[in-house]
């Protein structure tokens, strides 16, 4: 198990967002309200990168073709919803001041 600091969680505020590649994996750490949240960088609809994605509450909308995904169970909103894959969440990691992730879990 290796730990990879992704930032110093003191940094972590509602609206926090960060984009980051952990051993060839694109991830992108939220925090849309008061829990963080590590997912994979791509819209499962085109493998579009997210860290531009609009989110409000609950959802993240892919801003290539404006697909809402809730953030609780990552699955796609409206009629897409048991077609599209889910959006893949990671574990969170934190050590001593760092929220990261274990590679383990990639």
């Amino acid at each position: 198990m290796a730990f990879f600091p992704i930032d110093l969680a003191i940094n972590l505020e509602p609206g926090y967002r960060k984009a980051i590649e952990v051993d060839g994996v694109q991830l992108l750490l939220i925090q849309p309200d008061e829990r963080p949240l590590l997912i994979k960088n791509q819209c499962p609809h085109m493998d579009v990168r997210l860290d531009n994605a609009d989110i409000e509450s609950d959802l993240l909308r892919c801003k290539a073709h404006g697909i809402e995904f809730s953030l609780s169970d990552g699955k796609a909103q409206g009629p897409l919803r048991d077609v599209l894959t889910c959006l893949k969440f990671f574990p969170i990691s934190f050590d001593d001041r760092f929220i990261g992730v274990d590679t383990d879990d990639l």
